[in-house]
């Protein structure tokens, strides 16, 4: 009973995922044939960095090769902010692939316009895509750095639904570290031991509640 019901999630799991595929390429299918029609203009950089977005978890390397369009167009009609979302496309595209340093220079570059500019969505969005691929090369004490970084930004703004995501994943990178000890006997930041805090900082931010 058990084996059956493993087997249909996982083919209600790969179903899913093959049904968003055939969407996402539906939508490559219709942006590929707009391509040629546009000008050299700011919709066409978005257009690129729509494509960009779209092959992200279908080909990454032509995630990356749109976003780069994008980007050289952008900066050739002098529009820092569509230079900054192609950077953050290219660079989640580079953690999809995955390639954590070049993801985290791009992020970086697109992160460096949103602060600048004082756009806290645009700051709160890279900085947490940063924490993730901080956390996917192993360094937790820079993915906690951002991802709070991002959760400070979210409660500013009253974003609710961000905030319980954040600090969803807040709480993951927690646990990650402390599954982390238990493999090899320490954890990232060099104690030689993990604390109650620690615990206590999983448990509550996965319920989206703060630590005093």
């Amino acid at each position: 009973m058990l084996k059956t019901t493993l087997l249909l999630l996982l083919f209600i799991v790969l179903s899913c995922n093959s049904y968003a595929q055939k969407q996402g390429k539906s939508a490559i299918d219709s942006m590929l044939n707009e391509l040629p029609k546009q000008k050299e203009d700011t919709n066409k950089v978005n257009l690129l960095n729509a494509l960009s977005r779209n092959y992200g978890n279908i080909k990454p390397d032509e995630g990356v090769k749109y976003g780069e369009q994008a980007l050289e167009l952008a900066v050739k009609l002098a529009w820092q902010r569509g230079a900054a979302r192609a950077n953050f496309r290219i660079g989640l595209n580079y953690q999809l692939k995955p390639d954590n340093n070049k993801s985290i220079e791009y992020l970086l570059k697109s992160l460096k316009f949103y602060e600048e500019n004082g756009d806290k969505h645009g700051t709160a969005e890279v900085s947490y895509t940063i924490a993730t691929t901080y956390m996917n090369a192993g360094d937790f004490a820079k993915a906690l750095e951002s991802g709070f970084k991002a959760l400070h930004v979210y409660e500013e703004t009253g974003a609710t639904e961000d905030i319980a995501r954040i600090s969803g994943n807040i709480s993951l990178f927690y646990f990650i570290n402390i599954r982390n000890f238990f493999k090899k006997g320490k954890i990232s930041l060099g104690k030689p031991d993990f604390t109650e805090r620690d615990l206590g900082f999983a448990g509550k931010y996965l319920f989206g509640g703060q630590v005093v």
